[in-house]
């Protein structure tokens, strides 16, 4: 069984970036899913940027591509990126 950061970070990398769509697809509360996520971005694990503007990729790379040109109830979307933890390297054994 995945831990509840696991399965967050992995339902994130899948694609699913809303609390309730993680909360969902986890079987997470959305306490949990709260928690968790503060936890990642306060590692720096996962970083929570706002778009003002659309990316330089296209729409194919945006996730709200589908909702361009509708009115938003939550304003801006919000680009998540998930990062590798930064773990120190083992020792060498001499």
């Amino acid at each position: 069984m995945n831990s509840p950061i696991e399965a967050v970070r992995s339902t994130i990398a899948a694609g699913i970036t809303t609390r309730a769509g993680v909360a969902k697809a986890t079987g997470l509360e959305i306490g949990t899913v709260n928690l968790v996520m503060s936890h990642l971005l306060a590692t720096g694990e996962l970083s929570a940027e706002t778009l003002s503007t659309c990316p330089t990729t296209a729409c194919g790379s945006c996730a709200a591509s589908a909702l361009c040109g509708a009115p938003r109830k939550t304003g801006a979307p919000v680009l998540l990126t998930l990062r590798r933890p930064s773990h120190p390297a083992p020792a060498k054994a001499s």
